[in-house]
């Protein structure tokens, strides 16, 4: 293992160690696990981060962690659930590479993926494929 890597990064680890993986990972969160990606990310070795809903990030201390965020990050949330706080965390977030997509529509976390209930769920697949494509390794 890595040494002084805290208890929530061990399973980011144990998947590094695994003998098919190639680079830094990209961290994928929904609702709350989406803020648990932020905080996991800022521990550094992953190569992007992708929130789905995400709860406003805290560290452990309660601080917000979008103004030290300085992973590429693609943000989504529902039309309904995007408000004007939504954007003002996104605004605060640091990275240079990062993304929030509007949708029209939508459902919450990652479900808005699902054709089965979100009809407009090809599109965001588009964005969250050319977001991948953009900050995978080798890119």
């Amino acid at each position: 293992m890595r040494g002084e890597r805290t208890g929530r990064v061990r399973s980011v680890d144990f998947a590094l160690e695994l003998p098919d993986v190639r680079g830094p990972p990209i961290l994928w969160g929904s609702s709350y696990s989406a803020s648990l990606m932020f905080n996991l990310a800022m521990e550094g070795g992953v190569a992007a981060g992708l929130a789905f809903s995400s709860h406003p990030p805290v560290d452990e201390d309660g601080r917000p962690v979008a103004p030290r965020f300085e992973v590429p990050v693609f943000v989504t949330w529902p039309e309904r659930e995007l408000g004007d706080e939504q954007r003002a965390a996104f605004d605060l977030i640091a990275s240079e590479r990062k993304v929030l997509f509007e949708q029209k529509g939508g459902t919450h976390g990652s479900s808005t993926l699902n054709s089965d209930s979100n009809p407009r769920a090809e599109e965001i697949w588009q964005a969250v494929l050319a977001f991948l494509k953009s900050n995978s390794a080798g890119s």
